[in-house]
């Protein structure tokens, strides 16, 4: 057999990939992407939902210092002074976190400030949903309020829980301060979580949303939304505990004191 030495070796062809081997390993790699995206793409939405979590803990913390130099009473929220927006919890709770910083104003679900319903001129530029931020108070909303407001975010507050003054109807109806009686049990009361709007007002009439998403005022249409895709919101409860809820346990919390627990049994489609 004659085969040419070069420095006491034979020579070797060159090596190199036919097509079908180069396809071959493309389709392998193509495999192996379409088995690890569907995981990557859960976790990150896990990463996002330990983010809201975080984020809802913090304000539960500033809640507690608030409460706590106060005497244990909420702030007393707003009720049409058209000149003294002091009293709702964005602007009560200043002092206590920055104003302008939101990192912990939004659920990362909800953070794109550019999808807000306004802009802080009360210019409209979207529509109100679970995956937007709720938006500037501006005047285009309430026309007591001027265009000096920045304020966005995704998380609001049980309005339940405001000091109201007592001429409110109906005042006794508001938890109002930390302290409760009876035999009300403190983790039970949410105060501040997951909304479409700063503040919610909940009441057991409240029938779920037909379409997941899409505003349908201030009760708990609000509140019942699947923000994480996964039928659940992240709630503060008067004990400052942070836990998830799942959507249809919404109406089984006590958010005022006069509530009564529903039983529903005609859920919409998407609550299924």
């Amino acid at each position: 057999m004659n085969c040419k030495v070069y420095n006491g070796f034979p020579k070797q062809k060159n090596a190199a990939f036919t097509l079908i081997e180069l396809l071959v390993v493309i389709s392998i790699i193509a495999l192996l992407l379409a088995i690890l995206m569907p995981a990557l793409g859960k976790v990150k939405q896990q990463a996002k939902r330990v983010v809201c979590m975080s984020n809802v803990s913090q304000w539960a913390k500033i809640f507690g210092v608030y409460t706590a130099d106060s005497q244990g009473v909420f702030m007393r929220g707003w009720y049409g002074n058209a000149s003294d927006r002091t009293g709702q919890w964005m602007y009560a709770l200043a002092d206590y976190t920055g104003k302008k910083d939101h990192k912990i104003w939004c659920c990362p679900f909800a953070a794109n400030e550019d999808k807000c319903p306004y802009d802080i001129l009360g210019n409209k530029q979207g529509e109100f949903s679970s995956k937007t931020p709720w938006g500037h108070i501006v005047a285009a909303q309430h026309s007591q309020y001027d265009s000096s407001a920045e304020d966005y975010g995704s998380y609001g507050i049980n309005s339940w829980v405001y000091d109201c003054p007592p001429n409110n109807n109906p005042a006794s109806k508001y938890w109002r301060k930390t302290t409760i009686g009876g035999t009300f049990r403190p983790a039970e009361i949410p105060v501040f979580g997951d909304s479409m709007w700063c503040e919610m007002w909940p009441d057991p009439a409240n029938a779920p949303p037909q379409v997941e998403g899409v505003w349908g005022g201030y009760g708990m249409s609000a509140a019942c939304m699947d923000r994480h895709n996964n039928q659940q919101v992240i709630y503060m409860f008067m004990d400052f505990s942070v836990r998830n809820v799942e959507l249809k346990d919404l109406w089984e919390l006590k958010w005022h004191k006069d509530w009564q627990s529903r039983q529903i049994t005609n859920w919409p489609e998407w609550m299924k």
